[in-house]
């Protein structure tokens, strides 16, 4: 029997929208009165709809679909699903990784109320990072544009961060230089397959004073805000050695407001280091 699209599609268990992608990848090729310029499908070609929607089911491709609903030979079948087995491994890994990455973000995300504004001591980890903006100025580079978009397709392993330098936190007038971009964890890099070039800054790894802040979107970021923990850096002999690091953690929208939640890590060590050393030798 031939049927109508419209006829063959409730019998088929499919649109017909996708009965005419099945016709223009070759799946189905019902004929065509050239008078009335209607396509009527067989029942044969309701073996083709099943086949191709079993394949569908993996996931294939539809062109890929194609080939294998007109494919003879078994080896060439079963070669098609051993690649994706294989591939569908790797998406699991992928998942895997992602899976960790949101468990992170909501264990940080549960604790940020608790943790802010206290100061601890952590190792945070060597990173690369981009400078996108300065003095919250965009900045307008044909190497960094290059480079970029390719660091924004690998978010969330690639995040927000921001610097401020070493000269302008150890200063106590209303300096505001600063610069916010992209960064990412060293040990990341070859993982993801990263492209690094000269707009790529090196931060190795470094004991830090580490804090949890909440800042008001609508003011610009200063050092006014860091004041409780240079307090807390003195108080407890400590001597800042490289830039402020910090990464936005999330923003919360309230009634027209945004505030953000940053992390803030300043490297530092200990003043009487050198004298500590010397006296354990001793001992």
């Amino acid at each position: 029997m031939n049927f109508k699209i419209s006829e063959f599609a409730k019998i088929s268990g499919v649109s017909p929208d996708t009965l005419r992608l099945y016709e223009k990848y070759g799946i189905v090729n019902p004929k065509k009165d050239d008078y009335s310029k209607y396509r009527y499908f067989s029942d044969k070609d309701v073996r083709s709809v099943l086949k191709s929607r079993m394949f569908r089911s993996y996931e294939f491709p539809l062109q890929e679909v194609a080939q294998l609903t007109k494919t003879k030979d078994l080896i060439s079948i079963i070669d098609c699903f051993e690649k994706k087995r294989e591939d569908i491994k790797e998406e699991i890994k992928r998942y895997k990784r992602l899976l960790c990455k949101t468990e992170e973000f909501i264990n940080r995300c549960q604790n940020l109320e608790e943790d802010a504004f206290k100061c601890t001591i952590k190792t945070k980890p060597s990173i690369y990072r981009l400078i996108q903006t300065k003095e919250n100025a965009l900045l307008y580079k044909d190497e960094l544009h290059n480079i970029v978009k390719h660091w924004m397709d690998h978010l969330p392993y690639t995040f927000f961060s921001l610097v401020m330098p070493k000269e302008v936190l150890l200063n106590n007038n209303e300096n505001n230089h600063h610069s916010w971009g992209l960064a990412v964890k060293e040990k990341d890099i070859k993982r993801l397959g990263l492209k690094i070039n000269e707009c790529a800054q090196y931060y190795p790894q470094y004991t830090c004073v580490s804090c949890i802040i909440k800042e008001d979107g609508e003011k610009e970021f200063d050092n006014k805000c860091l004041c409780f923990i240079m307090d807390y850096i003195k108080e407890n002999n400590y001597e800042i050695i490289d830039d402020l690091i910090g990464e936005i953690i999330v923003g919360v929208h309230n009634q027209g407001q945004i505030t953000y939640y940053l992390e803030i890590n300043i490297p530092i060590k200990e003043k009487n280091m050198v004298s500590k050393l010397i006296k354990n030798e001793l001992n």
